[in-house]
């Protein structure tokens, strides 16, 4: 049977290309864009003998499992949020479950550390700030190695990144 899936981002190529491979195999997936950071708000469509309300985002795609792969690092560079902020935008999208991969050691993320901290002092501040919503963080590998450009499976020479998955729940 199988379960539907929702997936949301900003990448419109990357979402039409999605969009394509799952039906060309029949997987029950649906692309929409949007940036979760700005989700869509609850509105009133008003028409000639008729009131429809649609609500927010928020409770529309509320589902028990939300997948965020490779958002941690580039959420906190590009939109110049806190660990927090990061948390509070994806938690309200999951009813059980949030699985976050995040590269290790990657301190790119506003205020959390010094150019003099490296390593997991950012993933425990990560994983800290997780602890306030979800009973049970657990840190996992994510596999494969992707290159600091975030490309998966760095070539011969490229640096790589250590990913980790953070399984969280409620």
């Amino acid at each position: 049977m199988g379960i539907r899936v929702v997936a949301f981002g900003t990448d419109e190529a990357h979402l039409n290309a999605l969009y394509r491979d799952a039906a060309r195999v029949g997987l029950p997936i649906t692309p929409l864009i949007m940036d979760f950071c700005k989700p869509s708000p609850a509105c009133v469509s008003v028409g000639d003998g008729y009131t429809e309300y649609h609500p927010p985002a928020e409770e529309r795609l509320r589902c028990e499992l939300v997948l965020a792969m490779g958002v941690g690092p580039h959420l906190g560079s590009q939109k110049d949020l806190a660990f927090g902020d990061v948390i509070s935008r994806m938690s309200p999208f999951s009813t059980k479950w949030l699985l976050v991969e995040v590269a290790a050691g990657d301190d790119r993320f506003k205020g959390e550390c010094s150019s003099d901290q490296h390593g997991c002092h950012s993933m425990q501040s990560f994983i800290g700030e997780m602890r306030k919503v979800f009973s049970h963080v657990e840190v996992l590998e994510s596999y494969p190695a992707r290159s600091a450009a975030g490309d998966a499976s760095p070539g011969q020479g490229e640096a790589s990144i250590s990913q980790k998955l953070l399984f969280c729940e409620r």
